[in-house]
């Protein structure tokens, strides 16, 4: 081998080291609490499922939206054409979520003319359900 080669194998391993130290990829996972309840009734399965997180963001089907385009996403998606029967919406919203972003959603989930809205909840200790 030729001993110039040394130096230049030195540095690509040097290189792949500190790329591999410094180029980690972290995968951004929000951590969602859901909250606990006492209720015993079970819910009807729900197919649209609309995520709050506790820094207020929206997820509609795990894609991330604002609450601005709700409105234009639940219409394509969610809404038949059919006035009559409209779609149910099970709301995952985070227990650390304020209470005013959450009835924000709310009202623009009743303002579309969404009949029946689900909010996830955990059953307690004491309930298996």
């Amino acid at each position: 081998m030729d001993r110039g080669m040394i130096p230049l194998i030195n540095v690509v391993f040097l290189m792949l080291a500190f790329l591999v130290l410094a180029g980690q990829i972290d995968v951004h996972h929000r951590k969602l609490v859901v909250p606990k309840s006492t209720s015993v009734v079970d819910r009807a399965d729900s197919h649209q499922t609309l995520t709050l997180f506790a820094d207020g963001s929206l997820e509609f089907e795990g894609a991330e939206i604002q609450l601005e385009a709700l409105p234009q996403v639940l219409e394509r998606v969610v809404l038949p054409e059919s006035a009559e029967a409209r779609a149910t919406v099970l709301v995952v919203a985070d227990a650390q979520l304020l209470v005013s972003d959450l009835q924000n959603v709310l009202n623009e989930l009743q303002e579309l003319g969404i009949r029946t809205v689900n909010l996830a909840t955990l059953p307690t200790s004491g309930n298996a359900s």
